[in-house]
């Protein structure tokens, strides 16, 4: 028998309370140490020992984890009431903290960094110029056709919008004083 074996049994005999009892338990275990070690009811009354010693201190073990599972409780809920009161005056603080006028001038700015670096300011600027280059060009047009839309009968009756061909070919109701 091993000395743990041994010792935990002695001590679970210190354990009875009746003195019959321990008498009875020490008989049994002075014929147990009797036993050559590879008897299987050797064996049968080690795994037995070691049963008995786990008996013994599961309770404290048990009690010991109860101890720290509590206390381990208790930080949680401290920890889950920090994160309320923390998530609680988030609102507050990002009020605080945040400046909209600042945030407002930094979005604008990379707005106009982005249409900068776009094509819509050189796009912009092109269409102001094909736009100048057509004015420019209507008023050559307007000066060009203007002689030829004189009201001269032989040219037409001088309306716009080059209706003195029209005339010309006399199949515009109405034109140099025709009526249809």
């Amino acid at each position: 028998m091993t000395a743990a074996t041994a010792q935990s049994l002695n001590g679970l005999a210190a354990r009875l309370t009746k003195p019959e009892d321990r008498e009875t338990y020490a008989g049994l275990i002075s014929y147990f140490e009797s036993l050559p070690d590879h008897d299987e009811l050797f064996h049968i009354v080690e795994l037995l020992g070691l049963l008995s010693l786990l008996g013994q201190r599961l309770p404290d073990a048990l009690a010991e984890a109860m101890s720290q599972m509590g206390s381990l409780t208790d930080r949680a809920g401290e920890y889950y009431g920090e994160i309320d009161s923390r998530l609680e005056a988030l609102p507050d603080q990002i009020t605080t903290a945040v400046d909209i006028k600042r945030m407002a001038k930094e979005m604008g700015e990379l707005f106009r960094q982005q249409i900068a670096a776009s094509t819509l300011e050189s796009s912009a600027a092109q269409l102001r110029n094909s736009l100048a280059e057509i004015t420019a060009l209507s008023g050559q047009i307007t000066t060009s056709v203007k002689p030829a839309t004189r009201n001269d009968p032989a040219r037409g009756c001088g309306m716009a919008c080059f209706s003195w061909l029209c005339c010309w070919w006399a199949w515009w109701p109405g034109c140099c004083g025709k009526d249809s």
